[in-house]
């Protein structure tokens, strides 16, 4: 069983995408997502993962702070993406594939965070 027992956990994009990935089968519905640690790592994705639409973010981060929408085939070398990641300092990024076309509530983009609670055997969900 996957058990994180600290908030941080589930709130920080880059010790979420750990759990998910290390989990056998983490969910469909997921964008594939990554945990760079430098430039070499953002380039290696691009040239192995095939192509698409990427967005690189900080993991702490929100309201698209600090991120930048990257293009295999186009972005490898990038130096905007060597100046965030200098910029940023020790801060940790994600990089998950861009979902086409985007899910939109009246032509904006939108994210939904909720939190349950689970206990208990048989298995109870408090939202």
């Amino acid at each position: 069983t996957n058990r994180i027992y600290v908030r941080s956990g589930l709130v920080r994009k880059d010790l979420l995408a750990r759990a998910l990935n290390a989990s056998r089968s983490g969910p469909q519905w997921v964008p594939e997502t990554h945990v760079p640690g430098d430039p070499e790592d953002v380039d290696s994705i691009l040239r192995t993962r095939g192509g698409g639409e990427w967005v690189l973010k900080l993991a702490d981060s929100s309201n698209g702070y600090m991120s930048v929408v990257l293009r295999a085939g186009q972005s490898e070398g990038s130096p905007e993406v060597v100046r965030l990641m200098e910029e940023a300092g020790n801060r940790r990024w994600v990089m998950q594939r861009y979902i086409l076309p985007p899910r939109l509530i009246d032509g904006l983009k939108f994210h939904i965070r909720v939190f349950a609670l689970v206990v208990g055997n048989p298995v109870k969900v408090y939202l």
